[in-house]
């Protein structure tokens, strides 16, 4: 009963952090998830929830430190992987960035945060060609992945080709 009652509270709380990031109410996520820590120090969960509103407060040293760690401890854990890729792209580590995203994308059951994660990294160095290519091989591996369909689309509708995005929405 006790213990039950402890992970309701503990799944309330993570709710709650969730929300203040929505917020982006980031110091306060880092207030909760500090006393919920101060509790469970090895609460992995609680620790990536604190590392984002970190990286919201632009605290990126100690966001890596922690996620890292975390990493080393579990590094199957996607959501130490996406955040890890995602402050590799904030600190323009693109390389690094990218093949963290592609792990993401290339996981059983597939990660679409992966695929999103990889437009945004060749996005960011405006390799559009290239992004366009990776995701059109990608598709006729896996034709069944609406992710990589989805991200067609948006490509096509940025270079201003209705007709290609249209098919690929279909």
């Amino acid at each position: 009963e006790v213990v039950n009652r402890r992970l309701e509270f503990d799944e309330v709380t993570y709710a709650l952090m969730r929300l203040h990031l929505s917020r982006h109410e980031f110091t306060q996520v880092t207030v909760m998830a500090n006393d919920m820590l101060a509790l469970k120090p090895y609460d992995a969960i609680a620790r990536r929830l604190r590392d984002q509103a970190l990286i919201g407060l632009r605290e990126y040293e100690s966001a890596r430190k922690d996620l890292e760690t975390l990493y080393k401890q579990d590094p199957r854990n996607r959501d130490t992987i996406f955040l890890l890729a995602n402050l590799d792209l904030i600190e323009k580590n693109y390389n690094r960035a990218r093949k963290r995203f592609q792990v993401l994308a290339e996981t059983n059951p597939p990660d679409p945060r992966g695929v999103k994660g990889l437009v945004d990294v060749y996005a960011a160095q405006g390799q559009l060609d290239r992004l366009r290519r990776l995701l059109e091989r990608k598709a006729k591996k896996a034709p069944g992945r609406t992710d990589f369909r989805m991200a067609l689309g948006s490509l096509a509708m940025t270079r201003k080709d209705y007709a290609a995005a249209a098919r690929q929405f279909r």
